[in-house]
């Protein structure tokens, strides 16, 4: 419950400022379970630059089709529009920045 209403206070704050980046990076956990870390950047009312980590979501597969879905996935339950989207940062590896099927690539 705390940190659904952590979330609730970030999207609040956010939904002020309608344009963002995103920032996603997978990683394995300790036990071998690929996990989605997601932050969302924007620029507040004082014109600084905020970084706000949304979460941890748990992967069923490291592919570009499986990730980009998953980032979809979290977009639409925060309610927040793709078209509001001004930059993707994601980690050199090749499922994440593939030119052709890379999860940039995805979603562009």
């Amino acid at each position: 419950m705390i940190s659904r209403e952590v979330l609730l206070l970030i999207l609040n704050k956010f939904h002020k400022d309608q344009m963002f980046s995103i920032l996603a990076d997978e990683t394995s956990d300790i036990s071998c379970k690929e996990q989605l870390s997601f932050c969302l950047r924007y620029v507040d009312d004082n014109f600084d630059c905020c970084e706000e980590f949304v979460g941890l979501y748990q992967l069923d597969s490291c592919q570009a089709e499986y990730i980009h879905t998953a980032v979809d996935d979290i977009l639409v339950r925060c309610q927040i529009s793709w078209k509001d989207c001004r930059g993707l940062a994601f980690d050199g590896a090749a499922n994440m920045a593939v030119i052709r099927n890379g999860v940039a690539a995805r979603i562009q």
